[in-house]
């Protein structure tokens, strides 16, 4: 355990958040380091609400030449929270990525691979191409996903010749749909789509491999842990642990292997954001049986992830949820507001109930400042169909109690009419 006692130590001494923590529990860091159990856990909302930075004090200003990435969660739990890494902790923690990637499916660094972002840049410019990729990576937004849109782009992926795709299931779905009617042919140089991001059945899976004429590969990550676990050729998700420490716990009790409870998780590399015994909020279990494969990561097998419906506009018309969490992104943006949390209930084809946690609740009920987030909403929601939906907003100090049973979804669709 000598790495993740190295990250508690530096945590627990240079963070504010973790230095606060010690003084509820009237502990010291070196208490911790000699009694792993006692380590609180922790999870996003507590980091969001608090007070005190999570960043260490010796790690908020940069120095010239320490190169960043900051990047925004992707709020696909509702709650937004900015996560910066040093281009060499990146590198670090990508590493094992690679090796699994390498090892299992003769996936290189240098080969060509497309991927799926939030970024809307050239959504908006109405060009499927992101000017910001290099060589060997083309990247696209999922935002404003439209018909013509999904057919401009498969053209592209398949004029670049990727070796693998990287995508959500949601927006492989929408792709596997468009080349099922018979309107796009194959990509020859596909060896994999790898997904992430999302909760995958089966037969989604088949569905999409159909399409696509290649195998799915899952991967199990975070913006805050990067890569955590990935998929080997046998089925089983192996944890890439030169990246992550990861624990089954029941609370403050660590199960044992076999046990399902809640994934813990510890980041090996992240510095300038450090997250110990951090809680993603899904549950699985940890088998340390030996699979033929010959990784020697532990198995893990999820049981309970995040996921979210599509949005139904239409009989024959879904789109993926990320659309609301640009739109929210680009309210915060622009005015000085909190957003904690959110959740969207589509009670029909046009009509939403929007749940907002906030500090700002009272800010937020005034009439003029509501307005103006509502329209902010409204305008930057990146697919014209949702621009014309009617939206009622709650804002709450506390989710209401009901919505505890769809605590893993950020975004839930009405029943309506199945499809034919």
């Amino acid at each position: 355990m000598e790495r993740e006692k190295e990250m508690l130590r530096y945590a627990y001494t240079q963070s504010p958040f973790y230095q606060s923590l010690l003084q509820k529990k009237k502990a010291s860091a070196e208490d911790l380091m000699e009694d792993w159990t006692k380590v609180p856990v922790v999870d996003r909302r507590q980091m969001v609400c608090a007070d005190e930075c999570v960043i260490p004090s010796s790690s908020q200003s940069s120095p010239e030449g320490n190169q960043r990435i900051y990047d925004m969660s992707s709020g696909s739990n509702g709650m937004f929270m900015g996560i910066p890494w040093s281009v060499k902790d990146m590198i670090s923690s990508v590493s094992p990525l690679w090796d699994c990637r390498s090892r299992f499916y003769g996936l290189k660094v240098q080969d060509k691979s497309c991927f799926f972002h939030m970024y809307p840049d050239f959504c908006d410019e109405g060009t499927a191409r992101d000017p910001r990729s290099n060589r060997k990576d083309l990247g696209f937004s999922v935002l404003g996903l439209t018909e013509d849109r999904v057919e401009r782009i498969y053209q592209e992926m398949r004029n670049y010749e990727p070796k693998w795709i990287l995508m959500p299931p949601s927006v492989a779905l929408l792709f596997a749909d468009y080349i099922s009617k018979g309107k796009a042919k194959e990509i020859p140089s596909l060896k994999c789509v790898e997904l992430i991001g999302e909760w995958v059945t089966d037969k989604q899976r088949k569905q999409i491999e159909k399409a696509f004429h290649c195998k799915t590969v899952n991967i199990y990550g975070s913006y805050e842990m990067n890569a955590i676990a990935y998929e080997c050729p046998e089925g089983h998700m192996h944890l890439l642990e030169d990246n992550v420490f990861a624990e089954i716990m029941d609370g403050q009790k660590v199960l044992p292997d076999g046990e399902e409870g809640d994934i813990v998780l510890t980041s090996l590399h992240n510095t300038l954001m450090p997250f110990v015994r951090y809680s993603l909020g899904d549950r699985g279990k940890i088998s340390t049986k030996k699979c033929s494969c010959g990784h020697p990561g532990r198995i893990l097998r999820l049981t309970k992830a995040k996921r979210n419906d599509m949005i139904r506009v239409d009989q024959d018309i879904d789109i993926p949820p990320y659309e609301f969490t640009y739109a929210f992104q680009c309210v915060m943006n622009s005015m000085e507001v909190e957003m904690l949390q959110y959740q969207v209930e589509q009670t029909g084809y046009f009509s939403y109930i929007v749940t907002i946690l906030t500090k700002d609740r009272k800010l937020l009920e005034q009439q003029e400042v509501q307005e103006e987030f509502k329209r902010i909403f409204q305008e930057r929601l990146p697919h014209d169909f949702l621009k014309k939906g009617i939206y009622t907003f709650r804002f709450r100090d506390e989710m209401p109690s009901e919505r505890a049973v769809k605590k893993m979804r950020t975004f839930w669709s009405f029943k309506g009419d199945e499809k034919k």
